[in-house]
């Protein structure tokens, strides 16, 4: 959860990135338009760093987003062998979602769920993204680069939330038990159903397992 609450008093004072369904923006479409504090300047047309352990990402929802809406964010951590990178992302109100980086996962896309009681009477959300430390690239592994970094920022994407089946899982609509594999594979299948009723369990389960072993080594 947040550390010490956010200070709101100017929210709707100032610009805030514009998000529209389906439409990833980067720092070349205008990300830096919803940096508000605690960010070093854009690294060209690359990625934005957070540059202390609390920074803001402020966004607008458009007004053809429906809700829940599922933002995703594009992030990617320094991070030098043996040490560990936590991000936790929040509104004022409540918590995100959290994410672990490491030397072997140095980059991620954190999914977020926007509910309408996370939004501004003009649709607005400030973002709170917090990093457990800072690292020094020069300090860490004697890089040019002095800068402590936090977190880069290389893209945000908004979409709308879909419903999930029951599993967590987006699954095709029903069909048959067989149809979702390959033909081959449920018509092979489909055979020792059959024998199996037919030649009783013992016999043809082996019979026919070892023809299903034969088909699929060929």
């Amino acid at each position: 959860m947040l550390s010490k609450p956010l200070d709101t008093t100017a929210a709707g004072l100032y610009r805030r990135l514009r998000l529209r369904i389906d439409q990833p923006v980067r720092i070349s479409q205008g990300l830096a338009r919803g940096l508000r504090s605690g960010w070093y300047p854009p690294d060209g047309d690359q990625c934005a760093w957070t540059d202390s352990p609390r920074a803001v990402l402020a966004v607008t929802l458009d007004r053809d987003v429906a809700m829940p809406a599922a933002l995703k964010l594009h992030l990617f951590a320094f991070v030098p062998e043996q040490r560990a990178q936590k991000v936790v992302v929040s509104t004022p109100s409540r918590q995100l979602n959290a994410i672990e980086f490491s030397s072997r996962k140095p980059a991620a896309i954190l999914p977020l769920t926007i509910a309408a009681e996370d939004l501004s009477a003009d649709r607005g959300c400030d973002l709170l993204i917090e990093v457990e430390c800072l690292i020094s690239p020069k300090i860490a592994i004697g890089a040019d680069d002095a800068r402590y970094l936090g977190i880069a920022l290389t893209c945000i994407v908004i979409e709308e939330e879909k419903p999930l089946s029951p599993g967590g899982l987006d699954l095709p609509p029903p069909r048959g038990r067989l149809d979702f594999l390959p033909p081959r594979i449920a018509r092979i299948l489909r055979r020792i159903r059959a024998r199996l009723r037919g030649d009783g369990l013992l016999r043809g389960s082996l019979y026919l397992a070892k023809a299903l072993i034969r088909r699929l080594l060929r």
